[in-house]
């Protein structure tokens, strides 16, 4: 029927299946799943009550069939997006597997592959059994076959020993010029998924290689191995990260919603903008037709990345809001913190009032909130008292006393715990450097200090400094140490969080002096007087000296 890749007409279709059937029970187990087989190779569909008399005649000649025959019938059925009774499919691997030893590699990917795309589940001393076989094969397998199989363990959300994993990476990166860009990106997704990792020189062999493809790539692939890099918490080169931005923003017609919203996530994981995507044309419907999660992660990546699209933001929110009216509301609390946290970190002031409307929502779902959503409840919470007018109240109202206190002892614990760890050798070494400085200070400068409110005396517990004093003059300064997470690629620009410490800093009346990682470096190893010059240089053009004195 798929013969040459030819098609059939859906009335000529209809004829052969009916005509098919009506002649299964003399059907041998080759007939019946060579038949399935060119139906979903053709892209068609086997009507569900004519594909359950087609399986019940396969499963009365099982002992018959080979395993290619069992592996062509349930590949056909998953790749129709069809189901089968797991009565029937435990009795179709049961047989596979007593005829393992004839098997080859393909027919044991494809088993596993379909089994997991119809959402059901290989008993696991089945799974083992398949997984040694497979394993004894490695020799002869093709990168499709190690893809699948991996991808096939992760949905099913089982797990493979780190040996197990070893050779099959061993295996698939030694393949990976053979590999397409779908069998690279399935291959990352399914460690990733796994909660494992691919060492760093293995991943960036299969990184180069998925690169060197990606005119073959589709957006999915781009999306799941950003999101399998940012998962394992592991890092791309800058080129690596701005050719998947380009390719993927001239694909962007054919990319679905949580493709853009998943790389968008990734992104601000890594720490990387996204230029071309963010300003591909229709970005903004694209995601609007997504999921509630899918909005609140691109909100929740703008806000990660100082990236203050007043346009992107203001359908997000219109959006959000839509959905918390409706009936069948699929907003959850995640979702509602992470849009009101982007707003905050961005101080998109304009939108203050929808952020009461969706921490209200928050509010009446609050046992499922967990510690992270109310330490950024808190955040929002700070924020619309630094811009709001002096008696103005914050969530209150929106979140209950207890509530807003539960969100206050969040915060403060994550501080007190930043608090208790030992300082890094970066903020030693400019506060040493710092007290070495002709200053005279009222409050010498101290490590690790909490921030003190809009009067300049009571603490708020508003942010931790890396460093804080206040000079003889009464100038509150905040010396802050920003290492490589407070610096987004490719630009060089600050992450959002960075941002809103800034802002949040002046607002207290603090002047800020910040020293970058990367120009500190660059002072290692001088004399004093160099790094004694360039922190007076700061502190001039942050207003705590003037000229004559620095």
């Amino acid at each position: 029927m798929a013969f040459n890749g030819q098609q059939l007409q859906g009335h000529q279709m209809q004829q052969l299946m009916a005509a098919f059937a009506d002649v299964r029970q003399q059907a041998k187990p080759q007939h019946l799943s060579n038949t399935l087989w060119a139906v979903a190779t053709m892209g068609q569909q086997v009507p569900a009550a004519q594909l359950q008399q087609l399986l019940t005649a396969f499963v009365g000649v099982l002992q018959h069939a080979v395993p290619q025959e069992f592996s062509n019938t349930l590949w056909a059925v998953a790749t129709m997006s069809q189901q089968m009774p797991a009565a029937q499919l435990q009795q179709l691997l049961d047989a596979f597997v007593g005829k393992l030893q004839q098997a080859k590699p393909q027919e044991l990917s494809n088993t596993l592959w379909a089994v997991a795309a119809m959402g059901q589940q290989v008993h696991v001393h089945h799974l083992q059994q398949l997984l040694d076989a497979f394993w004894g094969m490695l020799q002869q397998v093709a990168p499709q076959a190690i893809s699948n199989t991996l991808w096939a363990v992760a949905t099913m959300g089982q797990q493979l020993s780190a040996q197990q994993l070893k050779q099959l990476l061993i295996a698939f990166v030694g393949m990976r010029h053979q590999a397409k860009p779908q069998h690279l990106s399935n291959m990352l997704w399914a460690v990733a998924t796994m909660g494992q990792q691919v060492p760093a020189a293995q991943l960036q062999q299969l990184l180069t290689a998925f690169v060197g493809k990606l005119q073959q790539a589709l957006p999915q692939d781009f999306s799941n191995t950003l999101w399998a890099v940012a998962t394992m918490g592991q890092q791309m080169s800058s080129q690596q990260l701005q050719q998947l931005d380009d390719a993927l923003a001239g694909t962007l017609q054919r990319a679905s919603p949580q493709n853009v919203a998943n790389t968008l996530w990734a992104c601000a994981q890594l720490h990387f903008l996204p230029k071309r995507l963010l300003a591909a044309p229709g970005l903004a419907g694209l995601l609007q037709a997504g999921s509630a999660q899918g909005l609140a992660n691109a909100a929740w990546a703008c806000g990660q990345l100082g990236h203050r699209d007043e346009q992107l933001i203001g359908v997000v929110l219109t959006e959000v809001q839509q959905r918390l009216t409706a009936a069948s509301s699929s907003s959850n609390t995640q979702d509602l913190c992470n849009t009101c946290w982007a707003v905050a970190v961005l101080d998109l002031q304009q939108h203050a009032a929808q952020v009461l409307q969706m921490a209200q929502a928050c509010s009446s779902m609050w046992s499922s909130t967990t510690a992270e959503e109310k330490r950024q409840l808190w955040q929002v919470h700070t924020w619309l008292l630094d811009f709001q007018p002096a008696g103005a109240q914050g969530l209150q109202g929106s979140l209950t006393e207890q509530q807003l206190q539960q969100c206050r002892a969040a915060w403060d614990k994550a501080l007190q715990q930043t608090a208790r760890q030992s300082g890094s050798d970066f903020q030693l070494s400019v506060l040493a450097a710092v007290h070495r400085l002709p200053i005279t200070w009222q409050q010498q400068p101290q490590m690790e200090q909490l921030s003190v409110g809009r009067d300049g005396v009571t603490t708020d517990g508003a942010l931790l400094l890396d460093i804080a004093g206040r000079t003889a003059s009464n100038v509150l300064v905040a010396v802050e140490a920003d290492g490589p997470s407070h610096f987004r690629r490719p630009d060089g620009g600050l992450m959002g969080g960075t941002q809103y410490r800034n802002r949040a800093l002046a607002v207290r009346g603090y002047r800020l002096v910040s020293v970058p990682w990367f120009e500190w470096a660059q002072l290692q190893g001088v004399k004093q007087q160099q790094q004694q010059q360039y922190l007076l240089r700061l502190f001039e053009q942050a207003g705590v000296l003037s000229p004559a004195a620095a």
